[in-house]
Order: structure tokens, then C-alpha cells, then sequence
């Protein structure tokens, strides 16, 4: 998956790796690790951020294997803020 990504994104607070997949739903991975947040609820926090993010978007048909990777940088930013690009990056993929 990391070698061979069919789609890379990147934006300042976070990394989308995603790949045509032959299931029948869309999968989601996310990294978060500590130098993105020393403390778990921060890291806990950014998750739940990116997993509801995912949650609502409809990629209409596209079936991708994604996997999120948190920059340091994600641990400042407001949810709003993190929720906005996220949304950004998704509307990137279902294109």
C-alpha cells in the first residue's frame, strides 16, 4: 500500500494514501503516532476527527483502500479546521 499508492495526497496536517480495491466497501487505516502527539487523548482526539470524516463523505461508487497518516502539525489544528481539509482531500479521491 505505501509503495504503490494509486492516489497520494498532501496537505499540511495530514497524508492520504488510498488504492483501488476489489472489495465491495471503501476501508479506511489511520496513523497517528506519537511524535504527531505525546498524549494518547490528543491522539485519540485526531482519530475520531478523521473517522468521522470518513464516515460521512460518500465516495458514490469508488471503492479505495485509505490510509491516513497525522503530521505533527495536526495536533494544533481546531476540528473545524482539520474537518474542512479532510473534506477537501476526500472530494480529491471520489473524483
Amino acid at each position: 500500500m505505501f509503495k504503490q499508492p494509486d492516489f497520494r495526497i498532501r496537505r499540511n496536517p495530514c497524508t492520504i494514501l488510498a488504492r483501488h480495491t476489489s472489495l465491495e466497501f471503501t476501508r479506511l487505516g489511520v496513523i497517528v503516532g506519537k511524535r504527531c502527539a505525546r498524549a494518547a487523548v490528543v491522539r485519540n482526539r485526531i482519530k475520531r476527527i478523521i473517522r468521522e470524516s470518513f464516515r460521512t463523505e460518500d465516495f458514490e461508487g469508488t471503492l479505495l483502500d485509505i490510509v491516513v497518516i497525522a503530521q505533527p502539525s495536526a495536533a494544533t489544528r481546531s476540528t473545524r479546521e482539520l474537518s474542512d481539509i479532510l473534506r477537501e482531500s476526500w472530494r480529491q479521491l471520489s473524483l
